[in-house]
């Protein structure tokens, strides 16, 4: 079963696929000769078990996530990930300084569940008007980036209020104009 997380944008999960998904995710390309030939094979099995042991993108409802969040994004930031051996065989997994801190501030959005998606509820009600502004404005942008994302080309988009259980709550909606 497939749980990934809820990315924060496509280019952070395209980033996280080239970067870390062979050794942190159910998707291992296992086409390279070398992890097919003993003892580079071993190696390479090895690698990956430990790795989805302790971080598996695929499973990360199931227990995929890592026990400590911020080590999440620290192995980004001191350099211990991707491992220089992997980099040896992989040089597309090396990251620039913007692409490694692009990753770290989506993974930062993932584990504080800050990544608002298209039928997201959203709290605060247009109807009587957000009690903040400037958090209505942030959620607002953070809607349409999620649409931006998902459609692009989109000029407009809307909140819906719906109602459930009888409490007004607003509704992450699209226009495509």
């Amino acid at each position: 079963m497939q749980s990934e997380p809820n990315w924060d944008s496509l280019e952070t999960r395209a980033l996280a696929q080239t970067a870390c998904f062979d050794c942190h995710s159910n998707e291992t390309d296992w086409t390279p000769w070398y992890t097919n030939i003993a003892p580079a094979s071993w190696l390479v099995g090895h690698d990956v078990e430990e790795g989805r042991q302790y971080l598996n993108f695929s499973e990360w409802h199931q227990g995929g996530k890592p026990r400590e969040a911020d080590e999440l994004w620290e192995a980004l930031q001191y350099g211990s990930m991707p491992p220089s051996q992997y980099l040896l065989l992989h040089p597309d997994a090396q990251l620039t300084a913007q692409q490694r801190g692009q990753l770290i501030s989506g993974f930062q959005a993932i584990v504080q569940n800050k990544v608002i998606r298209i039928g997201d509820q959203l709290p605060f009600s247009f109807a009587t008007g957000a009690n903040d502004a400037h958090a209505a404005k942030d959620q607002i942008q953070a809607c349409w980036r999620a649409h931006h994302i998902k459609n692009k080309g989109i000029r407009s988009m809307s909140v819906s209020t719906i109602t459930k259980a009888m409490i007004p709550v607003q509704v992450c909606t699209e226009v495509v104009g």
